[in-house]
């Protein structure tokens, strides 16, 4: 009677040791194949952050702009320190309620977009606004579809972004083409 109650089944017993070693291998053997796999997709993931981020950051710029070029009136040759031409973009608005013009360019900070609406007050035109977009930008490009800029109906630019972290790549040029609302009305 004894020799029933000394022996104990197996799930009693518990793992031997060779067993509790080969599960201890398995284990190694799957952590060391999942964990390569992990921290590519974390890097994979940050990449396509990365990415999803400048796309909205041109977003903002593209939508910003195309904004004011649909409803500017013209396009102004030059205002206070600013002229119209490849670097810098100035539009003539509605005068809705008071005379405003809007310039848009790399002048606040070289690496990005601003935005600067001037009013006129007393004959002079004073600053009212002043926007500069997140998004960092290797350039910024204004072309016409005719020679002089004040005589456009079409304003296309060109927002390069550096795709930094990115490795053998060169900057991305997006492309953009506005039609302003009304030509040649008020010149």
């Amino acid at each position: 009677m004894i020799g029933r109650h000394e022996r104990k089944s197996r799930n009693e017993q518990g793992y031997s040791l060779i067993e509790m070693l080969a599960y201890v291998i398995v284990l190694g053997i799957i952590i060391n194949i999942s964990a390569p796999l992990f921290v590519s997709a974390m890097r994979l993931s940050k990449v396509g952050e990365a990415a999803s981020d400048r796309l909205k950051g041109v977003e903002e710029i593209r939508s910003r702009i195309s904004e004011r070029v649909r409803g500017a009136v013209r396009v102004v040759p030059s205002t206070l320190d600013f002229e119209s031409g490849e670097e810098q973009l100035i539009l003539e608005m509605p005068d809705d309620p008071v005379a405003r013009r809007v310039v848009f360019g790399t002048f606040n900070h070289p690496n990005q977009v601003s935005r600067l609406e001037l009013i006129k007050e007393d004959g002079q035109w004073v600053p009212d606004f002043l926007a500069t977009y997140r998004q960092r930008i290797t350039g910024l490009r204004f072309t016409y579809d005719t020679v002089e800029p004040t005589d456009a109906a079409l304003v296309r630019f060109v927002v390069e972004i550096d795709n930094k972290g990115m490795t053998n790549t060169v900057p991305a040029e997006n492309l953009f083409a506005v039609a302003l609302r009304s030509t040649g009305s008020s010149r």
